[in-house]
């Protein structure tokens, strides 16, 4: 792992452990962040402690890659479990296509330990790096603006992190360049409770997969609504020469008080919703260029897993999908693991898993980007998963397509695809 990638992974965890529950160490490839290879392998994501380079290997196997974490982590059977990290960032030092791992070469194990039935085990990584944290001159409560006089609020807790979420218009590659996370800090925040216009800032801040920071400044915020449920919706600008507009809408029963945001996917009973946008350059909030933010893990959202063999290998994708009542239904795409040319893999980094739908998820394409090239590949792609209803699979159940893919998802080389399967554990 670089050490730029260490340093965020090490510092999301310290953010979230007391709640996602695994982090980016571990010492024997048992921890959230990866299984130890089979024997004669390697492993690759496998839970890297704060000195290690790798989680532990099987049996004549070597270990590569270091613990990869995931914010929208959700684990195997038995619910959510997420690690904690923004481990998969540092492209230029992690992913050199052109230059693979020495500890990633080579390995003909089966790659045992890659099937996570069970949950994982949690591992503790302990405090942050002074300094590592990837989310450090992002504002603080002091930062914020609105008026003590307001009666509502906004109250948020130290997990309120939130992931960009797909969109049925884009590609894969479009998904990668658009993924963006959204932090704001732990607060209790005046809302308006009546009028418009109010000068208004929330201290949110947004990162991007290449460990850009985005800071929207100060806004202004409006009260809506009625009687039984209220609304207020605001926007902050970024600054120039960006000078694009984050904005959001929180809604909730009317005299309550307000609303908590803990980074929860919003659910399809009771008056409490939020709406999170970075609009594109030119305005519109909603088009394939603009980020719509949701939960990184969906924890409450039914499991699906699918599993796909090839030949020189084999990848299971966690894809969790909630519910809607009109439109396609919100989700996260939380976990990729598996084995390819010998060596484990197993992902929940969100900048490293990336996700596209057909409507109503008819049909699902993913693609996960190794920690670390793997014979100078940097990940792989499959495209047309359909999934099995009431546990009768698809006619054709084959994938339409799989391929090796470059750091920018380009393909490199065909896959041979040799079975699928579909389940929700």
């Amino acid at each position: 792992m670089g050490r730029l990638a260490k340093a965020r992974c090490l510092a999301v965890t310290g953010l979230l452990w007391a709640v996602l529950g695994a982090g980016c160490s571990g010492d024997d490839g048992s921890s959230s962040a990866g299984g130890g290879a089979g024997s004669g392998g390697t492993a690759q994501g496998a839970g890297a402690g704060e000195a290690a380079q790798g989680g532990g290997g099987g049996t004549g196997g070597t270990a590569g890659g270091g613990g990869a974490g995931s914010v929208s982590g959700a684990g195997g059977e038995g619910g959510p479990q997420a690690g904690a990290s923004g481990a998969q960032m540092d492209a230029s030092v992690d992913r050199d296509a052109g230059a693979p791992d020495a500890a990633l070469d080579g390995g003909s194990g089966a790659g045992a330990g890659t099937d996570a039935s069970a949950p994982d085990a949690a591992a503790d990584a302990g405090s942050p790096d002074a300094g590592s944290d990837p989310f450090a001159g992002c504002p603080g409560p002091g930062d914020a603006v609105g008026d003590g006089a307001w009666t509502n609020a906004l109250q948020v807790t130290a997990d309120a992190l939130y992931c960009g979420r797909f969109n049925e218009g884009r590609t894969l590659p479009q998904e990668l360049q658009t993924k963006v996370m959204l932090r704001i800090a732990a607060g209790s925040y005046a809302l308006p409770s009546s009028g418009t216009g109010h000068p208004f800032r929330l201290p949110v801040c947004l990162l991007l997969g290449d460990g850009q920071l985005l800071v929207p400044g100060e806004g202004s915020a409006d009260h809506g609504g009625s009687a039984s449920v209220e609304n207020v919706s605001f926007h902050q600008q970024l600054p120039a020469p960006d000078g694009r507009r984050f904005q959001g809408r929180l809604d909730f029963a009317g005299g309550s008080g307000g609303i908590t945001l803990d980074g929860s996917e919003n659910g399809m009973s009771g008056l409490e919703r939020f709406s999170f946008e970075l609009c594109d350059g030119g305005g519109d909030c909603y088009s394939i260029d603009a980020a719509s933010f949701d939960s990184c893990s969906h924890g409450s959202s039914t499991l699906h897993r699918h599993r796909v063999s090839f030949e020189g290998g084999e990848v299971s994708f966690d894809l969790r999908i909630g519910t809607s009542f009109a439109g396609t239904e919100p989700g996260a795409f939380v976990r990729a693991w598996g084995t390819y040319q010998g060596t484990s893999f197993d992902l929940r980094d969100y900048f490293a898993l990336v996700y596209n739908p057909e409507h109503h998820h008819f049909s699902r394409d993913f693609a996960v980007l190794f920690e670390a090239p793997i014979g100078g590949v940097c990940g792989l792609e499959l495209g047309g998963l359909e999934p099995s209803y009431d546990g009768v699979a698809p006619a054709d159940d084959t994938p339409d397509f799989g391929y090796a893919v470059d750091c920018g998802l380009a393909r490199m080389g065909a896959l041979g695809l040799t079975d699928h399967s579909h389940e929700k554990p």
